[in-house]
């Protein structure tokens, strides 16, 4: 884990690097971004990974754009891992002492999880609860107002108000963030969860299968395997953690909250029909108007998929600004790209289609 608390950014109005910019950084290096994570991305040619790559995760310095928090699981020393953390990296806990070992800390109550997890839940990749970002987060665990995502549940204006730099404006703008979380669709929850293996795009292949949290939690492992885009290894990790009973305590402290374990992607029986049934999309750049989030959103809602690499087997590829080697691969392999005008003219011309 790459943690380097104090680094000058070059503008600390604006301390992080765009999305785009990220994924320029790391296409120039040789990653492509992992199916089915938003912030995943695995080396072509050396076996790194990054788990956590997010715009918060980097600061831009007038050397360039740094990481300061960054999970990465490698074989071994590489020059690669030197060159990304411009050597000023160090261990946040310890290194890997052999090759093919990824470290993950296995105290449930260590302080560092239970922030991380809260502040997962609070993602808005997850359950979109805005200012809940890793400065309140460590004050909530700090003070023992919270140490897991059921705790926020319970949290009173009061309690927030004894907190550094908290008016009653910005208590209040929380506490109705967290209200508004409640009822949040079931994929945001199982990727809140932090299950392992459950990323954005494995936590929509579940909500289109299981109408609910009850079903999916009871569903027996050979059901799991059946589900589209859900392996054996993705089976086993869901079947393990829900047969936790700290976990199975957790979801009864969501469901006593008011927390909505209901899918809208559920799908039975399912048969896609929209006009983009079919086609593969690959999103690279930064879409003038369009977040990657709501641009998937309307490729799956027309029945699109979306994928993190481009092959022969993509039918378009969304491109923004800043479009890095994924744009160069496409005009190679003659895959056809398209901008955002035209793309949103195609999911309008859909949509009127399919309402006749």
């Amino acid at each position: 884990m790459i943690s380097q608390r104090w680094v000058d950014a070059s503008d600390p109005e604006k301390p992080h690097p765009t999305e785009a910019q990220v994924a320029s950084l790391l296409e120039d290096l040789g990653f492509d971004s992992m199916p089915g994570s938003f912030f995943g991305w695995r080396h072509r040619g050396e076996r790194i990974v990054i788990l956590d790559a997010k715009p918060d995760n980097f600061i831009e310095t007038d050397e360039g754009i740094v990481p300061i928090d960054l999970q990465m699981a490698c074989e071994e020393k590489s020059p690669l891992f030197t060159k990304l953390t411009g050597g000023a990296s160090r261990p946040a806990v310890s290194e890997p002492a052999a090759p093919n070992v990824v470290w993950r800390c296995t105290n449930p109550d260590c302080p560092a999880q239970v922030r991380g997890r809260i502040e997962h839940w609070c993602w808005r990749g997850a359950m979109d609860i805005e200012g809940g970002g890793e400065a309140l987060v460590a004050q909530l665990v700090q003070h023992g107002l919270a140490r897991d995502p059921a705790d926020l549940y319970k949290l009173t204006q009061d309690e927030l108000l004894q907190l550094e730099r908290m008016g009653e404006k910005s208590a209040q703008n929380f506490l109705a963030a967290v209200e508004a979380s409640k009822s949040r669709d079931l994929w945001r929850l199982l990727h809140g969860l932090g299950i392992l293996h459950v990323g954005v795009g494995v936590a929509k292949a579940l909500a289109r299968s299981f109408r609910d949290l009850d079903q999916l939690m009871h569903a027996p492992l050979d059901e799991l395997n059946a589900v589209e885009d859900i392996g054996e290894v993705i089976a086993q990790s869901l079947v393990q953690w829900f047969g936790d009973s700290r976990n199975r305590d957790l979801i009864e402290r969501l469901r006593k909250a008011g927390v909505s374990f209901q899918s809208s992607l559920y799908q039975p029986a399912r048969r896609a029909t929209g006009a983009f049934t079919g086609k593969i999309f690959v999103l690279t750049g930064t879409l003038p108007t369009l977040t990657r989030e709501e641009a998937t959103a309307k490729i799956e809602s027309l029945g699109g998929k979306v994928s993190s690499s481009v092959s022969k087997k993509t039918d378009y590829v969304l491109a923004g600004d800043d479009a890095g080697s994924k744009l160069e691969k496409a005009q190679k392999l003659g895959v056809p790209t398209i901008d955002e005008k035209e793309f949103l003219r195609r999911c309008e011309e859909g949509t009127r289609n399919g309402e006749h």
